[in-house]
């Protein structure tokens, strides 16, 4: 579902103006590349639901 959704309109509709994503806390130790936003792609938002059964 993250890959379906624009972030950035539901963000400001929930803030009532611009806003910015949060990211996670973590150590210094941790990977900050697996922090990275989820990209919005439907292609593959798609086959994902598709393998897990659902229908559209």
């Amino acid at each position: 579902m993250s890959m379906s959704s624009k972030r950035s309109p539901l963000m400001q509709a929930a803030t009532v103006g611009p806003s910015q994503a949060a990211t996670p806390f973590a150590a210094p130790e941790y990977d900050h590349d697996l922090l990275r936003p989820i990209a919005y792609d439907l292609d593959i938002s798609r086959d994902y639901m598709r393998r897990a059964g659902y229908e559209y």
